[in-house]
């Protein structure tokens, strides 16, 4: 029972942070002009999308529905985004931005690697999946800083 309950723990964690980093993207790609930068974060976004789309239907295996990040947590995220745009909004800041965010998903989701305090299989191959798209994309944002 106990693994049950941080299985479906470990995987709202992985949820949250794939969330948000799709509503990060959603949030500056409007405000990004390289056309190359652009089409990495879409790229980034449809991977999140696909991750998200896995943990949902692993979720749904324990008869759960994911755990959004909260609405607070939207709000001082949004407040914290804009005030980062309205101060430099250049290509070079949005991808400090969204850099800083990776590399928290980064610490975020070793964490929950290393922890395992998961019981299911399923769960370790979505969390390295994500681990690897997450330095796949730190290694790319760098490259615009």
């Amino acid at each position: 029972m106990i693994f049950l309950k941080n299985d479906i723990e470990t995987l709202n964690k992985a949820y949250r942070v794939v969330d948000i980093g799709i509503i990060g993207i959603v949030e500056v790609i409007k405000k990004v002009e390289n056309a190359c930068l652009e089409k990495i974060m879409l790229d980034q976004k449809k991977e999140y999308l696909i991750i998200r789309q896995e943990i949902e239907k692993l979720l749904a295996t324990y008869g759960e529905e994911p755990k959004r990040i909260s609405k607070m947590m939207r709000l001082s995220n949004d407040l914290y985004t804009n005030m980062q745009l309205l101060k430099n909004e250049n290509d070079e800041e949005i991808a400090k931005m969204m850099l800083e965010g990776t590399t928290k998903g980064i610490l975020e989701i070793t964490s929950l690697i290393h922890s395992q305090a998961y019981d299911n299989k399923k769960i370790t191959a979505i969390l390295k999946d994500l681990n690897k798209v997450l330095e796949k994309n730190e290694r790319e944002l760098k490259k615009y800083l």
